[in-house]
């Protein structure tokens, strides 16, 4: 199953957002609000719904930013399976994440890479 663009709008506005924290407003507010209520709704193509995909995450275990990423998609509706590793690399030359685009945390989501921040 690809992802419809809602879900992906919505999925990039969710990933958008990763290392916001409350006393730094994300940029387009209003956007960003609008992500959990956009995701929440699954999205619908002629009338019927379809449940969001699964995301999994592979996060360095000592970094923040990733568990409050994580906790954000959870939020807007997405089932999210976090997997803590000390080995990223392997993880992100799996996936084809090169070097120059590498963060703290990969997810994988209906086959397409998000790569951190």
């Amino acid at each position: 199953m690809r992802a419809t663009l809602p879900t992906l709008v919505a999925f990039v506005i969710a990933a958008a957002a990763c290392g916001q924290t409350e006393s730094s407003p994300a940029p387009n507010t209003e956007a960003t609000a609008a992500a959990p209520r956009a995701a929440g709704m699954a999205a619908a193509t002629a009338g019927e719904a379809r449940e969001l995909p699964a995301v999994l995450v592979y996060k360095d275990v000592g970094c923040g930013c990733c568990d409050e990423w994580v906790a954000h998609l959870r939020a807007a509706g997405f089932k999210v399976d976090a997997r803590n590793t000390s080995d990223m690399a392997s993880i992100k030359r799996d996936a084809g994440v090169t070097a120059a685009l590498a963060s703290c945390h990969t997810a994988l989501i209906d086959g397409y890479v998000v790569e951190g921040h």
